[in-house]
């Protein structure tokens, strides 16, 4: 009984070694946290800003055209569709290009503002994601263990022969 007793008392206290938590959001983060709008336009801002738009650039637009920023608010929104974004984008601004190098940027930015963050990242952090993604690359071609000239050229016998080995074998166990 005195075990027992003593087992809840453990619970209740909080026994974690990291002490207790107040706040799980500092933890967890927000599940009930969108996108801002605000961090999308600075995406744009920071990523399209010198692409441009008619004779002029998303820069010189984006918080200093009415017309234009409704229309990047109706994108952020949903109100308009990515095709229909671009075509009031062309009308308002004819270009040879079809202002697609910019519109696209923009829905770029969208579209990695709701799937990822809507966080501007500087150069710094940009060149510390590709050194991750070169290792991971690394990592996996080095665990890697077969030769490609160990492998049968025409003999399909024996490129039968390691096929019913490998089911045999059954799958391996993860490390």
């Amino acid at each position: 009984m005195t075990l027992l007793a003593a087992a809840v008392l453990a619970l209740l206290s909080g026994c974690a070694t990291d002490g207790q938590i107040t706040d799980p959001s500092v933890y967890l983060g927000n599940p009930f946290q969108h996108p801002s709008e605000a961090g999308f336009r600075a995406l744009v801002q920071a990523n399209c800003g010198p692409l441009s738009i008619g004779s002029t650039t998303v820069n010189a637009l984006l918080g200093k055209n009415t017309a234009f920023d409704s229309g990047i608010t109706a994108l952020y929104d949903g109100d308009v569709s990515n095709d229909e974004f671009m075509n009031q984008v062309l009308l308002q601004y004819p270009a040879p290009d079809a202002n697609v190098p910019a519109t696209g940027c923009i829905m770029n930015q969208l579209a990695q503002c709701f799937a990822e963050t809507c966080k501007v990242q500087t150069a710094a952090e940009r060149e510390k994601m590709a050194q991750a993604e070169t290792e991971a690359v690394k990592e996996i071609e080095s665990a890697v263990t077969l030769d490609p000239s160990d492998l049968p050229t025409k003999d399909a016998s024996e490129i039968e022969r390691m096929i019913e080995t490998s089911k045999e074998d059954g799958p391996k166990p993860l490390p």
